[in-house]
C-alpha cells in the first residue's frame, strides 16, 4: 500500500511538473513575440522595458505581454499624435505602469478601482494618474439584459436607475454577477473619448456593461484589452453593439486576455 501512494504521488507529482514546464515554455514564447513586436512598434522601447522591469507582476496582475501589445497597437493608431485617452477598471502593475511613461507619451489616464485598502495604497504611488475610488452596484439579471436593450445613450439612463450598492463583503466574490462601477450619468458625460480601455474589474459576467454604458465614448479604432475574456461571454455582448476586429489574444493556459479593435460603432 505504501509503495501504491508513493507511486501515486509520484504521478501527480510529475504531472503538474510538467504542466508548469508547459505553461512556463508558453509564457515565455509570448513574452518573446510581445518584446518583438514592441520593439518594432515603440520608439522607446527600451525605457518602457525598464519602466516594466521596476514593477512587481503577480498572478493577479495583467502580464507584461498583454500591456507591451495594447500600448504598441495604442501608440500605433496615433499616427496623427493626437491626445491619447485611456481608462483603466480595476487597479493594479498596469496603473503603476502607465503612470511611469507618463512623461514620454501625451496620454491622460483615468483608472477605476472598488477595493478602499488597494485604492488608498495604490494612491500613495501614483503623480499622474486620476484614479477613482468606486463603488460597485448589482443589477438583476432582467435589468442587466435590459441595458444592452437600447437606443443612442439612454443606457446610462437605465443604469442610472437600476441596481443597488453592492455588498462590501461580496467586492472579492470572484463569482458575482451583474455588476459594474456605480457610475454616475453626469461622470461618464464628462470624460473623454477613448483611445484604449483596459477591462480588469470588476469580478464578474458585469464588466460587458462597460460597452452600452460608454458607447458615445468609444470610436472607430478604439483598441480594449480585456482580461480573463474566455470567463464570461463578454465578445458575445460585445457584438450586439460593436463590429470589431481581434487583433492579439494569449497563448498560454493561465493568463486568458484579448485585445480587440472597434471598426463600425453603429448600433445594431
Amino acid at each position: 500500500m505504501k509503495n501504491f501512494f508513493t507511486r501515486a504521488f509520484r504521478y501527480i507529482k510529475k504531472k503538474f511538473k510538467n504542466k508548469d514546464k508547459e505553461e512556463i515554455f508558453l509564457i515565455n514564447k509570448e513574452n518573446k513575440s510581445s518584446l518583438e513586436f514592441a520593439e518594432s512598434k515603440i520608439e522607446k522601447y527600451y525605457i518602457i522595458e525598464q519602466f516594466l522591469s521596476e514593477i512587481k507582476f503577480t498572478d493577479w496582475s495583467l502580464s507584461k505581454s498583454s500591456i507591451r501589445y495594447f500600448l504598441s497597437y495604442i501608440l500605433e493608431n496615433n499616427s496623427n499624435n493626437k491626445k491619447i485617452n485611456i481608462i483603466e477598471f480595476g487597479s493594479g502593475a498596469s496603473t503603476l505602469f502607465f503612470d511611469k511613461i507618463y512623461s514620454i507619451y501625451n496620454f491622460k489616464y483615468f483608472s477605476l478601482e472598488h477595493d478602499q485598502l488597494w485604492f488608498n495604497k495604490l494612491k500613495k504611488k501614483l503623480k499622474n494618474t486620476n484614479i477613482i475610488n468606486c463603488d460597485i452596484k448589482l443589477l438583476s439579471d432582467s435589468e442587466f439584459n435590459d441595458i444592452f436593450n437600447f437606443k443612442d445613450y439612454e443606457a446610462i439612463n437605465k443604469f442610472e436607475k437600476y441596481g443597488k450598492l453592492c455588498d462590501k463583503n461580496d467586492y472579492r466574490n470572484t463569482s458575482i454577477r451583474n455588476t459594474f462601477y456605480a457610475l454616475s450619468k453626469d461622470f461618464i458625460n464628462n470624460l473623454p473619448n477613448f483611445s484604449g480601455i483596459i477591462l480588469d474589474g470588476p469580478h464578474g459576467n458585469g464588466r460587458s456593461l462597460v460597452f452600452p454604458l460608454f458607447y458615445k465614448l468609444i470610436n472607430n479604432g478604439t483598441v480594449i484589452l480585456i482580461d480573463d475574456y474566455t470567463h464570461y461571454p463578454y465578445l458575445d455582448y460585445l457584438k450586439k453593439i460593436f463590429d470589431f476586429d481581434v487583433l492579439i489574444s494569449s497563448i498560454t493556459k493561465n493568463k486568458k486576455w484579448i485585445i480587440v479593435k472597434i471598426k463600425n460603432k453603429s448600433l445594431k
